[in-house]
């Protein structure tokens, strides 16, 4: 397997992230010397939706890849897909030092770009169904260069969409949103 982190490792039809998320995670348990699983597997009472943002700089191998899935994903949850957002617009330098992609103002510069507004609604709609599935966990992972403002920015846009279709779909339906932005870096103004 190539070091670095591949195209399709990186794609929404990768056949290999499941293999390696379970066999790094079977490597960790050797080292530590225990056959017993990293976590208890538990299935959530509501169906749980699992957004990870993170680093490509911070996380350049499918093996640095795989730990960080291990470490913030519970075992029963699915990988969909990884979105790239690197090839998106980056918003302004003004922007990146006083923001982070939590921000509005960084999110509506982020989706000036028609290709991270496509993302969105392809997430958003394939989430819908989700929650309309049997399936309980499931995640979707966004990784830009620094883990800031673009992936950070898609992923609150993204569950934002998801909330507001669960809303739309009346009373009975329920989701849990869960956005863990593992390398953001706070800005100055940033609402939190």
């Amino acid at each position: 397997m190539a070091a670095y982190l591949a195209p399709l490792v990186m794609s929404r039809h990768s056949p290999m992230m499941h293999h390696i998320r379970e066999s790094t995670a079977d490597a960790l348990r050797t080292q530590a010397g225990s056959a017993a699983p990293l976590r208890s597997i538990l299935k959530p009472s509501m169906p749980t939706i699992y957004l990870l943002t993170f680093s490509t700089d911070r996380t350049p191998t499918t093996n640095d890849f795989a730990k960080l899935l291990n470490k913030h994903l519970p075992s029963g949850a699915s990988l969909r897909y990884t979105i790239d957002a690197r090839p998106f617009l980056v918003p302004s330098q003004q922007i990146q030092e006083l923001y982070s992609g939590v921000a509005e103002v960084t999110q509506d510069a982020v989706l000036q770009d028609r290709g991270a507004c496509r993302e969105v609604e392809h997430a958003v709609g394939e989430l819908r169904n989700f929650v309309l599935g049997k399936e309980r966990e499931t995640a979707i992972a966004v990784c830009c260069t620094a883990g800031t403002h673009r992936s950070v920015a898609i992923a609150e846009c993204i569950a934002k969409g998801v909330r507001r279709e669960v809303r739309r779909m009346g009373e009975g339906a329920q989701i849990k949103v869960v956005v863990r932005h593992i390398h953001r870096v706070k800005g100055p103004k940033d609402p939190y």
